[in-house]
């Protein structure tokens, strides 16, 4: 007599790898969900108010520390910044006066000239985050793509946990395969044939956030500025 094979159970069938992957994406996109729900205040009805009354207060202290700190690291920069001036005229005046092969004076020079730039670079960073801190970006569609501010501000441009800096969020110039990200993307700052989003301040466009060396009234890497205020970008 033949015997007939019990059908296998839900729990001992394998998900196939498409499965796998399909979960773990849900898993991730859940993930940033409600790290954006976290960043903001919850209203969900009357019964969930009592436990989330104190977040935004919360988050607002949060905010104002990570911003007094952020003071105090630009005044050590500062200071960093005065010191090296300081030793670099010093290295100047020992230069001049230090008869050596012309080698080693010319090596000498370049070193010079090369810390200088070094300092007047961390003075233009400096600036532009001043300058630009709180621009808006907005796509050549008129969508908006976050704002121009550190990354510890739920709507910046670089906030990886943000709706705007997570490479998985669609209005994001950091996911790779979406609409303002992608190399393809017309309306994305990596491509270089596209039309790239603006950076606008008080209603102006002020620059074009773009992997082109050519844009109107000026050009902006994306991944140079996203550095500039507290992304880690790899190259």
């Amino acid at each position: 007599m033949e015997t007939k094979k019990a059908p296998p159970s839900a729990m001992g069938t394998q998900p196939s790898p498409h499965e796998l992957l399909s979960a773990r994406f849900r898993l991730t996109v859940c993930a940033v969900a409600l790290a954006c729900a976290a960043s903001s205040p919850c209203s969900f009805g009357q019964d969930s108010r009592p436990a989330t009354e104190s977040r935004p207060s919360a988050l607002g202290e949060t905010r104002d520390v990570l911003r007094n700190e952020e003071k105090k690291r630009e005044e050590i920069e500062q200071r960093l910044e005065s010191l090296a001036v300081e030793a670099l005229e010093l290295a100047k005046k020992a230069a001049s006066e230090r008869t050596s092969s012309s080698r080693a004076a010319e090596a000498l020079d370049a070193l010079i000239k090369f810390r200088e730039a070094e300092i007047v670079m961390r003075r233009a960073r400096r600036r532009v985050r001043a300058a630009l801190d709180g621009a808006v970006l907005v796509a050549a569609d008129g969508e908006r793509l976050g704002t121009v501010t550190t990354d510890f501000e739920s709507e910046s441009f670089v906030n990886s946990l943000g709706a705007f800096g997570s490479e998985f969020s669609g209005r994001s110039i950091w996911n790779q395969f979406g609409k303002y990200g992608s190399t393809f993307g017309r309306y994305s700052p990596f491509n270089e044939f596209g039309d790239p989003p603006c950076i606008v301040i008080d209603g102006t466009v002020v620059a074009k956030l773009t992997v082109s060396a050519i844009g109107t009234p000026v050009a902006v890497a994306p991944k140079s500025l996203g550095m500039i205020f507290g992304r880690k970008v790899e190259d």
